[in-house]
């Protein structure tokens, strides 16, 4: 069973879900995700924000290569042939191997996660996976120091204001779930949503002004080869 979560750069897990049985991949967890569904049914929204001068209204996902070029999906590059491109794949891999790294934490904290599943009941697993992860963010709430608590507040505050999800200032189940409260659009408003999210012209734009942010906060102004 796979864990599927959204986590922060210091370890707090802002979304999550556990389930999946049986022998998957990416693309298999992608047709079955929650996150995805979301999505598509426009209950994960954000203000609109500006990327090197482009105007977007949806969150971006880091995602490896084996993921569509979806106009929110952000892939990494296998042979990078310009400096550019180069710069922006090292900074996409760095963010994306955050996710790896808090579920090894997760792993180094609850010893009952890094041994095979002693429950023949999905519902038990899902229960010790969901406490584990509750304590794991009143862990990292708790060594946070007065200045990322502050922009951890500011954070969760936007995030409730731009997703239209629960609070999720409290230690309580509501750190693993959004929890949208917008109806469920018609079959045509979804199938309309896909073929926007499965857009490459899209995908084009947004990875073109990544690329070029990244490489102006760098600082070079010299040509490439």
């Amino acid at each position: 069973m796979a864990l599927e979560a959204i986590v922060g750069s210091d370890g707090h897990i802002w979304w999550a879900t556990f389930g999946y049985p049986g022998s998957l991949n990416d693309l298999n967890i992608l047709d079955r995700s929650p996150l995805i569904t979301d999505i598509l049914e426009n209950r994960f929204k954000c203000e609109p924000y500006s990327i090197n001068g482009e105007t977007f209204d949806e969150y971006y996902l880091l995602t490896d290569g084996i993921y569509p070029r979806w106009s929110n999906f952000v892939r990494s590059f296998k042979q990078p042939d310009t400096l550019r491109k180069k710069h922006f794949a090292k900074a996409q891999e760095a963010k994306r191997k955050e996710v790896e790294r808090v579920f090894g934490m997760l792993q180094g904290r609850f010893n009952i996660l890094s041994i095979p599943g002693r429950s023949w009941k999905t519902s038990t697993m899902k229960a010790i996976v969901k406490a584990c992860v509750i304590l794991h963010n009143m862990i990292i709430d708790d060594q946070r120091d007065e200045t990322s608590l502050d922009q951890h507040s500011k954070f969760i505050s936007f995030v409730t204001a731009a997703a239209n999800v629960q609070d999720l200032s409290g230690h309580s189940s509501q750190h693993l779930e959004f929890r949208p409260v917008a109806p469920r659009p018609p079959v045509l408003s979804l199938c309309r949503n896909l073929k926007a999210a499965q857009d490459v012209d899209a995908h084009k734009r947004l990875m073109q002004s990544l690329i070029a942010h990244h490489w102006n906060r760098k600082g070079e102004n010299e040509d490439e080869p």
